[in-house]
């Protein structure tokens, strides 16, 4: 082969290896690349479980309010019940009191004439 050829083939491998090695390269950076988005991944299904579980937290959480507000509710409304049934003995109790306040001021009367009754006979 002739010097020249010789040359043109150097420079051809040269150039292959040179080819090879920037291929070789771009590949390793792929591969880190690739793996990089792996790892992003897995950080982002991590990520995806935390938030299910505090979904799951929060319904639970929300449950429990709903539980405790209609609880709330129903206690409201025995206190309610029970407030009326007071005042419907308290409004009986008050009637009660006022006829026996009738009663006394009318014994009071009575006491008073007889009184003056008594006073008038021996006076």
């Amino acid at each position: 082969m002739s010097e020249n050829k010789l040359t043109q083939v150097y420079d051809m491998v040269a150039q292959l290896i040179h080819i090879v090695g920037n291929t070789n390269a771009a590949v390793e950076e792929l591969r880190r690349g690739v793996e990089d988005l792996c790892r992003g991944q897995d950080e982002l299904r991590r990520g995806q479980d935390e938030l299910r579980q505090g979904q799951d937290e929060l319904r639970q959480g929300q449950d429990e309010l709903r539980r405790s507000v209609e609880e709330l509710r129903r206690g409201q409304e025995e206190h309610r019940l029970k407030l009326a049934a007071l005042e419907g003995r308290m409004d009986y109790i008050l009637l009660r009191l006022a006829r026996q306040d009738e009663r006394l001021l009318a014994h009071e009367v009575a006491i008073q004439e007889m009184r003056m009754a008594k006073m008038g006979s021996t006076g």
